[in-house]
């Protein structure tokens, strides 16, 4: 888990089921920022290698705390949640400072400004207390596209 979960995520919906915003309150935030694809291609003669940079990719696994929701209650958040699963979305690592500027509050971008959608690939329910309630969720978010790191400073 790393600190960034302070920020509190959210996602927005991209029309299937709904345009909803979702914020994932009692939240961790795991980043993978710079996930890049690479060709590598090796001189038969020479030997030397050289690498061709495709993109980078930058995914995040959320684990979401349900146990620490009382509204909407646990089950409530689980049954909103599960209904985005194999769903695009637009990912915001943070929630907060909407404003210009600051840093906080961003879409994920391409290289031309334009923002991406995550796919969740996973929701995988854990259970710290008994084998009844989901006590923990853990979400996948994937990028649909290459991201610029340089347009993307959250």
């Amino acid at each position: 888990m790393s600190i960034f979960g302070i920020g509190v995520p959210k996602f927005v919906g991209t029309g299937t089921p709904d345009l909803n915003t979702v914020i994932l309150d009692y939240s961790t935030l795991d980043p993978k920022w710079s996930d890049a694809r690479l060709i590598e291609h090796q001189s038969a003669i020479s030997g030397k290698i050289n690498y061709i940079a495709l993109g980078y990719y930058a995914s995040f696994v959320v684990t979401v705390q349900l146990h620490k929701y009382t509204s909407p209650t646990p089950s409530a958040k689980f049954t909103t949640l599960m209904s985005y699963l194999n769903q695009l979305v637009y990912f915001y690592p943070h929630k907060d400072g909407s404003s210009d500027g600051d840093g906080l509050g961003k879409p994920m971008k391409n290289s031309s400004g334009t923002q991406i959608k995550y796919f969740i690939k996973r929701i995988s329910p854990y259970y710290i207390d008994n084998l009844v309630l989901q006590d923990l969720l853990e979400i996948e978010f994937v990028p649909e596209n290459y991201i610029d790191l340089t347009k993307n400073q959250q």
